[in-house]
């Protein structure tokens, strides 16, 4: 296939539309077509023609103090024959734009091949943008062309379509985000780090009960979406965690004035309320909750502590909890992998993305596998030894986030190859993020 010179590069995204997408697949999603075709690039990471915004000159040099593989102290350039990677993402997509998840990939390859490579072998990303209806067939024949050894994911919602290919050739799928009901086969063949909603509406119970002591709960679910199925994973928690008195209110559309909803919601008195809202309805929520004196615990998805949101409901969104997949900046910036990310991110020239959660995404991903492959070896580095490596983690320590156990995956019951679902807690507290949860929470 022809391949254009450069990679395609983000305009900026928030967290909200990721959520939102993430939200409206839950239940299910038919197959889409494929009428435009994918196009991929081979480049070595950080490389582009295209700008991809300034950095900033002072986080400092990339630095491996408290940080485990495959960082090294030691710049060395790779210099052995290239080991070929494929990323996919949806780019510039009416859904959304995510190619902060390719960027967090690129700089971490980058850093990578400055400082030895894989056993001395350069990485050579395949770096190949979707659509959300189509490309996602041609994206993974073009990285059975290229002959890679891995492919790692960003957002996708043609895993229907991607998975299949991939398998058939061998190749491991890396990365990304439960998303579809392909999502939750276990194939041996793709391997997740990240839960999204899933593991959020199962952990911001576990940490209500558990710290909050929380006896009687209410969840809002949105009219006209997929609200059925995560309510469901947020109902199984709290029943996990002893909460027997759940109530299920169906609010208005995300459009729509939720003062009656809330007014409702608040006449039974529960203890917390979990609200399936993305912005920019769960600024109005918290707003309303406000002006009605409603003074029960509130929980939101980490979309809603967006800076965004944050600037639009002043102090009314004070208090709220919302949790994080990764550890951010915004709440962490002192953490030894934090500041790895910060630095990399910088030092590749995507220090304006830092702020977007699929940079960490992406990075949390590559990470991982250039860890998994460094224990591997270059020499023995393919398909079946990088899907017998993840089916055998239990326990590993996953970068930005807690550990991750592929073997024994923590929601078997949504998916076995999501291999992580722990959250950290956050509060806002006066326009900041708190992490007051001070641990990893899950089911």
């Amino acid at each position: 296939m022809n391949k254009p010179t450069s990679v395609t590069l983000p305009t900026r995204r928030s967290r909200s539309t990721w959520i939102v997408l993430c939200a409206a697949l839950a239940v299910t999603l038919s197959a889409c077509s494929s009428s435009s075709s994918g196009n991929s690039t081979s480049s070595a990471a950080g490389e582009s023609s295209s700008s991809a915004g300034s950095s900033s000159s002072s986080a400092g040099p990339v630095s491996c103090t408290g940080v485990s593989a495959p960082c090294s102290a030691t710049a060395s350039p790779a210099t052995g024959s290239a080991i070929r990677v494929g990323v996919a993402t949806i780019e510039n997509d009416p859904i959304g734009d995510f190619t902060s998840a390719a960027l967090g990939v690129q700089a971490a390859t980058k850093y990578l091949n400055e400082h030895g490579g894989i056993s001395g072998h350069e990485v050579k990303l395949d770096i190949c943008p979707m659509k959300s209806t189509s490309g996602g067939d041609v994206c993974a024949n073009s990285f059975v062309s290229d002959r890679d050894v891995a492919v790692i994911l960003g957002i996708s919602t043609l895993d229907n379509e991607i998975f299949p290919i991939l398998k058939s050739a061998g190749i491991p799928v890396l990365g990304g985000s439960p998303l579809t009901p392909v999502d939750s086969v276990d194939d041996g063949n793709h391997w997740e780090f990240s839960g999204g909603p899933l593991s959020e509406l199962f952990a911001m119970p576990s940490y209500a009960v558990s710290q909050l002591h929380i006896k009687s709960a209410v969840i809002v679910q949105p009219a006209a979406a997929n609200g059925p199925t995560l309510t469901s994973f947020a109902q199984a928690s709290l029943k996990k965690n002893g909460v027997t008195d759940v109530k299920v209110v169906e609010g208005p559309a995300a459009t729509a004035d939720p003062t009656s909803t809330l007014v409702q919601v608040n006449a039974s008195h529960p203890d917390a309320i979990f609200f399936e809202y993305n912005p920019p309805a769960c600024a109005t929520v918290m707003k309303d909750i406000k002006l009605l004196g409603i003074t029960a615990k509130t929980f939101y998805f980490s979309s809603c502590n967006e800076t965004e949101v944050l600037q639009a409901t002043g102090s009314a969104s004070n208090g709220v909890y919302t949790p994080a997949d990764q550890l951010l900046t915004a709440f962490a910036p002192d953490n030894p992998q934090v500041k790895f990310f910060v630095a990399a991110m910088n030092a590749a020239g995507y220090g304006n993305k830092i702020s977007d959660v699929l940079g960490d995404l992406g990075f949390q991903a590559a990470m991982n596998f250039y860890a998994a492959a460094d224990e591997i070896g270059a020499d023995n580095l393919n398909g079946s030894s990088i899907n017998a490596y993840f089916a055998g983690t239990d326990n590993k320590p996953s970068w930005l986030a807690d550990t991750y156990s592929c073997a024994n995956p923590p929601l078997p019951a949504v998916s076995k190859s999501l291999c992580a679902s722990s959250e950290r807690i956050v509060q806002i507290q006066d326009g900041k993020l708190v992490d007051v949860g001070g641990k990893w929470y899950s089911s």
